[in-house]
């Protein structure tokens, strides 16, 4: 479904690489060392990074874990990245995130 090449899932290490490969213009989901654990990919030929759904939400769960607001963590989590993240996906223009969690059958499903 994707052309994806993946290096260093949850780093800022693929990133670097790329923009080390001169390759720019892509959309880098902020607070970039929240969202760098969900990172798990790009597409070369869409100029987009691939951010794992699944890997936003436990790393989000395990932010609101260390708090001390009340509410379920993951809740939390789930409704804060569908509200301030999904929600903006689609309005950042060609080169958005590709935001993919894992199906049933274990294969990758844009969201």
């Amino acid at each position: 479904m994707f052309d994806i090449k993946v290096k260093d899932i949850g780093s800022k290490t693929l990133i670097e690489d790329l923009e080390a490969s001169g390759l720019s213009g892509f959309i880098v989901l902020e607070p970039e060392e929240d969202f760098s654990p969900a990172l798990i990919g790009y597409d070369k030929v869409q100029n987009r990074l691939i951010y794992s759904f699944d890997l936003m939400i436990q790393t989000f769960t395990e932010i609101y874990e260390e708090g001390d607001e009340t509410g379920d963590p993951q809740d939390r989590a789930y409704a804060w990245i569908t509200y301030n993240t999904m929600r903006a996906i689609p309005y950042m223009g060609s080169t958005r995130p590709i935001i993919v969690y894992l199906n049933l059958d274990g294969d990758y499903e844009e969201y």
